[in-house]
């Protein structure tokens, strides 16, 4: 009947106000304050107060006495909360409540029983700097975050597992293409690789570089492709009982932010900030080819008949390139405003997704060179982008934390 009206502080106090005279009533809790202040609050449908304080707790407030009826302890700070209608039989009531840790719980209140929390969903609280596809397998997908490695499934879009190392910064994931493993790269330097369905660390590549940028895994399943911001591209025999490298690469001057294989690991394409993007003969290890242009290169990726390769960067410019002599097919304007930071070939050959800073998902006929469709969403930078195997879905990450998943549309 907006008679009242109740509004927490940083103090961690929660005041009851009556509307009609602006006048201050009541204040509560009584025996304790709120930690780290009152976040959010709402009003349930018994016409309880719900509480969501900074520390996690999320209390249940006497809307007469201000006492408190029952409270909860979230595993990070509350941002929001909001009741769900109705009142339960037991006199009781549904509560979502979003915590800084991007979170979100169901909260089940009992006057009895006190509160039951259950994890609805979750996301990335900082950056995602990487996506993949398992090869050949549309229904999971995995990202790189902040200090975790996470494995979601796609048309639930939940999360199915996580892998979280404190303290460093997953910047590369991939997947070996026999699915029997993870691969990660880290900001300290170490190649960490986990088993996809436990997230059990195999094993662990100690000072593979200075900071893992690129990863990906050789078909046969025994050599992973890694690349540092030092600019070493390098080679590694891997298994579970030892890991050894086989060679180290150094032509480029500046961080490699890219990797494409070969689907019969003869060669592999490297695409690097200091304006060279570079193939490798695999079995000599030794330069095959180079593609130059004015730009700092973000991506690149094979063709499926690997007869071409595209690439793109900093120019704002999405390039074809022939994969034997690295000469220049096609150059088409790929932004009007910012970098582009990621693309993709679809597994068909028919389409080229890219993303960048422009915020824009773009999806482009291979043949024609044109941008048929356009995805507005992101808030932030795009980082990675990704076709499914099946060529269904387009999987986007960002810089503000989220992840989208597109559905793909027929070139017209």
């Amino acid at each position: 009947n907006d008679q009242q009206m109740f509004v927490g502080t940083s103090s961690g106090d929660v005041l009851k106000i009556a509307l009609g005279a602006c006048v201050y009533r009541q204040s509560g809790p009584h025996k304790s304050l709120v930690p780290k202040g009152v976040a959010t609050n709402a009003i349930a449908p018994t016409g309880d107060v719900v509480v969501g304080g900074g520390d996690g707790s999320v209390s249940v407030l006497d809307r007469e006495s201000m006492k408190i009826l029952a409270v909860t302890k979230l595993a990070s700070g509350v941002t929001s909360c909001v009741a769900a209608p109705g009142v339960h039989k037991d006199g009781g009531f549904g509560l979502y409540c979003g915590t800084d840790s991007c979170n979100i719980y169901y909260l089940k209140y009992s006057p009895t029983q006190g509160f039951l929390s259950e994890l609805v969903q979750t996301c990335h609280s900082q950056a995602v700097n990487d996506v993949a596809f398992p090869k050949g397998y549309s229904e999971v997908f995995a990202t790189a975050g902040s200090s975790d490695v996470r494995v979601w499934h796609v048309s639930e879009a939940r999360e199915l597992l996580r892998v979280s190392c404190p303290n460093v910064e997953c910047k590369c994931v991939s997947f070996m293409p026999d699915g029997g493993s993870i691969l990660s790269g880290w900001s300290d330097g170490k190649i960490r690789v986990f088993a996809p369905q436990t997230g059990r660390l195999m094993y662990t590549i100690h000072d593979a570089h200075k900071e893992v940028s690129a990863i990906c895994g050789s078909s046969c399943g025994g050599k992973i492709v890694s690349g540092g911001v030092e600019g070493f591209v390098r080679v590694w025999r891997v298994g579970p009982q030892s890991q050894t490298m086989l060679a180290s690469m150094k032509e480029h001057k500046g961080p490699v932010n890219s990797l494409a294989l070969r689907a019969n690991d003869s060669e592999c394409v490297s695409a690097c900030s200091d304006g060279s993007s570079i193939i490798w003969d695999l079995s000599t290890f030794h330069r095959r080819g180079e593609l130059t242009a004015n730009t700092f290169f973000k991506a690149c990726a094979y063709h499926p008949d690997e007869s071409q390769i595209v690439t793109t960067g900093t120019d704002r410019k999405v390039s074809w390139w022939e994969a034997f002599d690295g000469s220049a097919i096609r150059v088409v304007d790929g932004s009007e405003t910012a970098e582009i930071n990621a693309l993709d070939v679809s597994a068909d050959g028919t389409q080229v997704v890219t993303g960048g800073g422009d915020k824009d998902v773009k999806v482009w006929g291979y043949d024609e060179g044109a941008c048929f469709h356009v995805g507005k969403g992101h808030s932030g930078a795009i980082a990675k982008v990704k076709f499914s195997p099946d060529g269904q879905k387009i999987v986007t990450v960002g810089s503000e934390g989220a992840i989208f998943i597109w559905q793909n549309m027929p070139l017209e």
